[in-house]
């Protein structure tokens, strides 16, 4: 098919409004380097399990060689790939904090198994919502999250796929990795032929999502709550836990409470609690759901864990609890999360960037007589485009007809 080259303008602007920062030189770059190298191994757990003291070393000095020579962007990039090889999913700087100060593609993604496919756009474009992405200025996605892996701190693919989306909006990550050559455009290609040019030129913008009221997956609902519920058919309670923190305005332990009273007389078949989406935060907080669980009568084989890539961290230990206490049936995808894990995360701010470094304080052993990568399901589920775009929740359709 022969391609037709679309140009359109997209908004080039922090995800997070910030002063323009001030220009950091390259001495003040250098010592915040070997900031990292003096102190990181004082603070992280066991920071040379995966790369050796004198590996960290040599890259830190090459580094620090290749300043001069290097954008900020550059150099950004170069410390996110020393830091992907320390092997610990939790340290380095690819955190929202840090990330937030780039700029954004004015375009969501979504990572599917069948593909990479455009879920918000610029108003007005509507044509190219739930199109599928295959290369990015001539790179195809493939080679596109390869290059991503090698910045991104990862245990197993699975995680990778859960930010990917994200790394594909990130002007200077791009043109770091040289998958693009500016800082504000590149060239995606879609597979019906068609070449889209996004520049980034306007202070204004509306991005229209392809999900609406009536199209929306249940586990995309709500996002914005930690935790929510709703009866499904009457007689399946259906829980979203989105984040292991409590909520300003409602407890979870007072959450808990205004589930189980309203479906006291209620005769319930399943109990779906959905962690897809749960990519961490305190694990205990799950507690006062885990003791009514185990008090109830009808559990065994009744009580559904949804997990995928994104399910991480806390949330990760929640669900193999789930499993390991309650019998849980895990439907879904593997998890991001990796069981036998670093965590109990501290934060560590270089001194003339202000670059916020986390770092792992712990060690967790969840399985002493094995370390599998992810948290496998009992039922894999493929999450499928066509779908979602439906608005077909795929895991509750599936636990829908046990």
């Amino acid at each position: 098919m022969k391609k037709i080259l679309i140009i359109i303008s997209l908004v080039s602007l922090f995800s997070c409004k910030k002063e323009e920062p001030i220009a950091i030189n390259n001495s003040s770059w250098i010592e915040d380097i070997e900031y990292i190298q003096t102190q990181l191994p004082n603070c992280h757990i066991d920071l040379f399990s995966k790369i050796s003291q004198a590996d960290f070393d040599i890259q830190i000095e090459n580094l620090v060689n290749e300043v001069p020579e290097l954008e900020e962007n550059e150099i950004i990039c170069k410390i996110m790939k020393i830091f992907a090889q320390v092997g610990d999913s939790h340290t380095g700087i690819h955190n929202q904090e840090n990330l937030s100060n780039f700029t954004l593609a004015h375009v969501n993604f979504s990572v599917f198994d069948d593909g990479v496919f455009i879920t918000g756009f610029l108003e007005g474009y509507d044509e190219y919502l739930m199109k599928e992405v295959i290369a990015i200025n001539g790179f195809t996605i493939e080679d596109i999250f390869d290059s991503i892996a090698t910045v991104m701190p990862h245990e197993n693919d699975y995680l990778v796929k859960s930010a990917f989306p994200n790394f594909l909006r990130l002007y200077q990550i791009l043109e770091a990795l040289d998958i693009i050559s500016s800082q504000n455009s590149y060239v995606l290609s879609l597979a019906n032929g068609t070449d889209l040019r996004l520049k980034t030129n306007s202070n204004t913008y509306t991005l229209t999502s392809c999900y609406s009221s009536e199209n929306t997956p249940l586990y995309l609902q709500n996002n914005e709550e930690n935790y929510w519920y709703q009866l499904i058919d009457e007689n399946i309670v259906y829980l979203q836990y989105n984040q292991c923190v409590e909520m300003s305005y409602l407890s979870f332990d007072d959450f808990n409470q205004q589930l189980f009273d309203e479906i006291s007389d209620l005769q319930i078949d399943k109990f779906i609690i959905d962690l897809r989406l749960n990519t961490g935060g305190s694990s205990t907080i799950i507690a006062p759901l885990i003791e009514v669980l185990k008090k109830r009568d009808n559990m065994e084989g009744n009580l559904y864990v949804c997990i995928g890539n994104s399910t991480y961290s806390s949330g990760l230990l929640n669900a193999i609890e789930l499993k390991e206490d309650l019998g849980a049936i895990l439907v879904g995808e593997p998890t991001g999360g990796k069981p036998n894990c670093y965590g109990e995360v501290q934060e560590l701010i270089l001194p003339n960037t202000e670059l916020l470094v986390k770092y792992s304080t712990k060690e967790f052993t969840i399985y002493s007589d094995s370390d599998p990568i992810t948290l496998e399901p009992d039922f894999y589920i493929e999450n499928l485009s066509d779908n979602s775009f439906k608005g077909i929740d795929s895991c509750i359709e599936f636990i829908k007809s046990k």
